[in-house]
């Protein structure tokens, strides 16, 4: 407790004591003022005293510290501080200093610096303008310190404004290098050579959505142009007029082409749909009018042409193309459609295709080197069959192999219905095929089947083909012609040929070369001609020239001048079975030459029912020859070792 009150008592003296010390100091300084005023010199003021205590108003005290705060340098209001251009009044106008001193412009002593030009062409965001605007050029004008304000540009009625919504195609020359949904919200005209719209990048749609893209007169240019890009790419809806390429695939894959309408106009080589090196890519429900090529594939896999309209247009081909298909089509060509070089495995089924008047010499379907394919179910006709172009070809094949014709349609045509040119296992089933009957020409041939030569002069035969079940109709022509060196192993099975006023069947080689191993069977030949006829002279059911190791059976043959007539160089054939009905002629005839080498030989003729005007059999040549029933030896002129047994009526005439 003493402690305690020591300790305060402490604390008492050295306030008192600090207190003490702090009036000395003040009676000191007191002193100090006293004396300056009363000794100092003479030049001391009342201004440099007062300086003085401010000075000495700054030192530190306990409390705090002072800060000195500098007096900003003094400005006269309206003197000019600088120069600027109005933007509202498109005048220069003096800065000048305020009662504040800051810098401000004087309105009133503005004067005039330049023009502006309003136009009345823009568009707001996403809009783009439809016509072509107008502008209006304005100049401020400034008198005693008065500038007028801008002036009013006047309505422009020539001006409208289009959403675009994001994504729009706005012009040509336009690249679509990012995945997305495009659009065109107008017409697009390219102005000069190049691409209209090109697309690299998968995942793109464009909708057209009715618009058009078209070439200037007189500019080449493409387009659509599909290119470098490996899926999803949709392009539809789009009308595209006068260009070279309307639309053009290549190096690309998953393309779908869609409902376009496209017009060639006058340009001499425009094409419809160029697709090359692409895998995958359809082209549907579109119109196609007045180009060179409407569809043109090189290298292109698993395309899809189909429920397409053509009109007015040359040709469509495809080259070294495979598993790819026409369907559905409507086709008016006047130069037909090519497949070739390597393609295979192509199907063009349910199309209909017509042959425009042309120079001559087209084909409306050519196979050249093409295997593996499948035409069936469409209708070929001719446009205006009063005008027939003479050297026309509806179907040909040459060097193809294992492909089906069936059930097709070939109408009013002339020329060759079926050429087959060095071509192997084929099948032909099941097709109808009528001509016109105004043409009235002896060379109209439904099937032909020729060989043709290679190198120095080797045959390339057709064989192993089968015609089969097929309906001809014709008149003035042939039905199935085989002509040329080693065709072979052909079969012509239950076919009917109606109304034909020529030859029937006809198997012939050349160059003492005969065609081996046919199969003639089961076929029905109804001619319209009895008697002898002009241009091909004779109808005839079956004709054969240097034909061995063949068999004609089970045929039936009608109305015609001679039924079967084998005439030169027959070796090993079968005729049997066979029933010739009304031959204003001969039911059977053999033929034969004074030379072993090419008489008729080892041939049999059994169980035919044969009715022929004449007689049943006209028999080889020569005073020796044996009556039916018998053969003819080795030493009779023209016959050798012929068959003859079970026909109905059993006779034979054996002339002198």
């Amino acid at each position: 407790m003493a402690n305690q009150e020591a300790k305060s008592q402490s604390a008492i003296e050295y306030l008192l004591l600090v207190g003490v010390a702090l009036f000395t100091l003040y009676v000191l300084l007191s002193s100090v003022r006293i004396l300056f005023y009363a000794s100092g010199p003479a030049g001391i003021t009342a201004g440099r005293i007062a300086t003085l205590e401010a000075t000495l108003g700054q030192i530190p005290t306990i409390s705090g510290q002072v800060t000195i705060t500098p007096t900003p340098p003094a400005c006269i209001v309206g003197d000019p501080c600088g120069s600027v251009c109005s933007a509202d009044f498109l005048s220069t106008c003096p800065q000048i200093y305020d009662a504040n001193c800051q810098c401000v412009t004087d309105f009133a002593s503005c004067s005039s610096c330049g023009t502006s030009t309003y136009t009345n062409n823009s568009c707001p965001p996403d809009f783009i303008p439809t016509g072509p605007g107008c502008a209006t050029t304005c100049a401020t004008t400034c008198s005693g310190g008065v500038c007028d304000m801008p002036c009013t540009p006047p309505p422009c009625d020539n001006l409208d404004c289009q959403y675009i919504p994001p994504g729009c195609v706005s012009s040509c020359g336009w690249a679509i290098n990012a995945p997305g949904h495009y659009e065109l919200c107008q017409n697009l005209q390219l102005a000069a050579s190049g691409t209209c719209i090109q697309i690299t990048s998968p995942d793109v749609e464009l909708d057209c959505k009715g618009y058009s893209l078209s070439s200037s007169s007189g500019i080449t240019g493409r387009g659509i142009e599909v290119k470098n890009t490996n899926s999803n790419v949709t392009a539809k809806n789009c009308l595209l007029n006068y260009f070279n390429e309307s639309l053009v695939v290549s190096s690309s894959s998953n393309v779908v082409l869609e409902t376009h309408a496209i017009d060639g106009g006058s340009l001499p080589y425009q094409d419809g749909l160029t697709l090359t090196n692409s895998r995958n890519v359809s082209f549907t429900n579109s119109q196609v009018h007045n180009v060179q090529a409407a569809f043109e594939a090189s290298g292109a896999q698993e395309f899809r042409f189909s429920n397409n309209t053509v009109t007015g247009s040359r040709r469509i081909a495809a080259s070294a193309s495979r598993n790819s298909t026409f369907f559905n089509n409507s086709l008016g060509l006047s130069g037909g459609v090519r497949l070739d070089s390597g393609s295979k495995n192509i199907s063009f089924l349910n199309n209909t295709l017509q042959h425009l008047p042309s120079a001559g010499g087209v084909t409306s379907l050519a196979f050249y080197d093409v295997n593996d394919s499948v035409v069936a179910f469409n209708t070929f006709s001719e446009q205006d069959p009063e005008v027939p172009n003479p050297a026309a070809t509806v179907v040909r094949l040459e060097r193809s192999h294992y492909n089906q014709f069936r059930n097709n349609a070939l109408r009013d045509w002339r020329g060759y219905a079926f050429l087959v040119a060095a071509s192997q296992y084929n099948a032909f089933d099941s097709n109808a095929i009528s001509s016109h009957s105004v043409f009235g020409n002896s060379g109209d041939v439904p099937f032909y089947v020729t060989a043709l030569f290679s190198g120095a002069g080797s045959p390339m035969p057709s064989a192993h083909n089968l015609f089969s079940r097929n309906f001809v109709a014709i008149e003035d022509s042939i039905g199935v012609v085989f002509f040329d060196i080693d065709n072979g192993y052909n079969q012509i099975v239950e076919n009917t040929f109606e109304n034909f006023s020529g030859y029937g069947i006809v198997l012939e080689g050349v160059n003492v070369v005969p065609v081996l191993q046919f199969n003639v069977s089961g076929n029905r030949l109804n001619a319209t001609r009895l008697g002898a006829g002009a241009g091909l002279g004779v109808t005839r059911g079956v004709y054969l020239f240097q034909v061995q190791d063949s068999n004609i059976t089970g045929n039936n043959l009608s109305n015609v001048y001679d039924g079967i007539y084998l005439q030169y160089n027959i070796s090993n054939v079968d005729v049997k079975n066979n029933r010739v009905l009304n031959a204003s002629r001969y039911g059977v005839y053999v033929g034969g030459t004074s030379d072993p080498a090419t008489s008729t030989r080892n041939t049999r003729i059994q169980n035919n029912a044969l009715q022929g005007g004449d007689c049943a059999i006209e028999l080889c040549v020569g005073p020796d020859a044996l009556p039916c029933g018998g053969s003819c030896p080795l030493n009779v002129l023209g016959c050798r070792n012929v068959l003859i047994s079970g026909n109905t009526p059993n006779e034979c005439r054996l002339p002198a």
